[in-house]
């Protein structure tokens, strides 16, 4: 049997060879290929020259396929048919979907985005799952090895090979538990610095944003309570006289379900921006175009 070479045989000489099996007409197998009449024939005989095969012997009724060619007609189908699939433009229905999304979030933003972007996925995606990490380690390196999908966070810029995405801007707020003393007596910069403080640190080092903007007035602050959790944080705070800084929209969602009240700081600090990162090869997947969407939605 000839034994075809396969790096020498052109696609499109296989989508006419389809053609021709469909239509046994050399001028319109040409056609619905985008071929004039010379050109398919000059195709033909490329296609019997790489078979071995006249493939297609003339007759008064048309074209007369082969053994060699009827044999070919099932298995060429199907490889054409993958070929297409693979390469027409990739679909992503979210009610069909299955598998987990892969999110890394500080713990304030799982307390705040989480909850709706779960009720969006339930209307949705229903079979669609959410697995968390509180980026423990460093965001990029673990987009850059697919091990997550999105990170989420503070992000000032996206390095070459990223994308990012401003979700919403926040500020800074301080609270208290109700009933403390400084909602009566107010805030002033120094009654501020005098209270003991709680300082939400990852690193369990250093000082925040907060003693940066004090260091300016030449004032300091007494840090009672270093912690590493955004969400325990209010919880202590509410059972103690402590203050903390914190953004704002997680604050209001701890007030909401904790006997906590919002205070303005007396001191200007800077809003911020939380984004979404993503790598680049990721960006026209559309199941990742998707969920992009969905997260922009709930944060907005």
């Amino acid at each position: 049997m000839h034994k075809v070479d396969l790096s020498t045989l052109d696609l499109n000489l296989l989508t006419l060879l389809e053609a021709l099996l469909a239509t046994r007409n050399v001028t319109r197998a040409g056609d619905s290929v985008g071929l004039s009449q010379p050109a398919a024939s000059r195709a033909l005989q490329r296609l019997r020259a790489a078979f071995g095969d006249p493939l297609f012997i003339r007759s008064p009724a048309g074209l007369v396929p082969t053994p060699r060619a009827v044999a070919l007609a099932e298995p060429l189908g199907r490889a054409l048919a993958a070929v297409r699939e693979a390469v027409s433009p990739q679909t992503f229905d979210p009610a069909t979907a299955t598998g987990a999304i892969r999110l890394a979030t500080p713990d304030l933003d799982a307390a705040t985005l989480v909850p709706r972007l779960l009720a969006t996925f339930a209307r949705e995606a229903p079979a669609l799952d959410i697995d968390l990490s509180t980026r423990a380690r460093d965001s990029l390196a673990a987009l850059a090895a697919d091990e997550i999908d999105l990170a989420l966070g503070v992000f000032d810029v996206a390095p070459a090979g990223f994308r990012r995405q401003r979700l919403y801007t926040d500020t800074m707020v301080c609270i208290v538990r109700r009933g403390h003393p400084v909602l009566k007596r107010g805030l002033t910069p120094e009654r501020f610095a005098a209270l003991d403080h709680a300082l939400i640190t990852i690193t369990g080092e250093g000082g925040g944003i907060v003693d940066a903007v004090l260091a300016r007035r030449r004032m300091t602050r007494r840090i009672a309570l270093r912690i590493p959790s955004f969400l325990a944080a209010p919880l202590v705070v509410a059972r103690s006289d402590l203050i903390v800084t914190m953004p704002r929209k997680a604050a209001m969602e701890f007030a909401a379900i904790a006997p906590l009240a919002l205070v303005e700081p007396p001191i200007a600090l800077a809003p911020f921006d939380v984004s979404q990162l993503w790598h680049e090869r990721r960006h026209a997947d559309a199941r990742h175009a998707w969920l992009r969407r969905m997260v922009q939605s709930v944060a907005s």
